[in-house]
């Protein structure tokens, strides 16, 4: 009897933990819906956890997340284009010609230590749940950038994955 009140607790602390959503489904349940019950930093945390490289992260790239996924004024959310950064090389140049032959890149942007080449992958897969971001990052983008990352020589760098709107 004990046993199952102490369970039972452990079951409702969780179920507050995550707003209501039910732990078991809450990896099936639409984004914009999670975020309602648990919030933006809870949920990027919950991602971030559960991706299998920890050169990876998970973001997302427009602001009053909240506010803007209640609208409903996009058609679907997907990972488009996303943040491969480095230290900053003695030879910008050179390495951002090695780079843009292997990713495509649509923006650099250089700070003091480091860069950050934007990079489109391709048509972005969905990720309207927590287990297609976690899958599509996991299974099919991180190989991807992994693969590159390898034809670079480069060991230190850190990804990005912008989780982004369509409309």
């Amino acid at each position: 009897m004990i046993q199952q009140i102490e369970a039972s607790n452990a079951t409702k602390q969780r179920w507050d933990v995550l707003g209501g959503i039910d732990p078991s489904h809450i990896d099936t349940t639409y984004l914009p819906e999670v975020i309602i019950q648990i919030g933006k930093r809870s949920l990027v945390d919950l991602l971030n956890a559960k991706l299998n490289n920890p050169r990876f992260e998970v973001k997302f790239n427009f602001d009053k997340v909240k506010r803007t996924l209640m609208e409903e004024k996009f058609s679907d959310i997907a990972l488009f284009y996303h943040d491969f950064t480095i230290p900053k090389p003695t030879r910008v140049l050179s390495t951002t010609e090695a780079i843009k032959e292997v990713f495509d890149v649509i923006q650099v942007t250089e700070g003091d230590t480091t860069i950050t080449y934007t990079v489109y992958l391709d048509e972005g897969p969905y990720a309207n749940t927590i287990e297609e971001i976690v899958y599509n990052i996991n299974r099919v983008l991180g190989p991807r950038v992994e693969t590159r990352a390898k034809q670079l020589i480069h060991n230190d760098y850190h990804m990005t994955f912008n989780i982004s709107l369509a409309y």
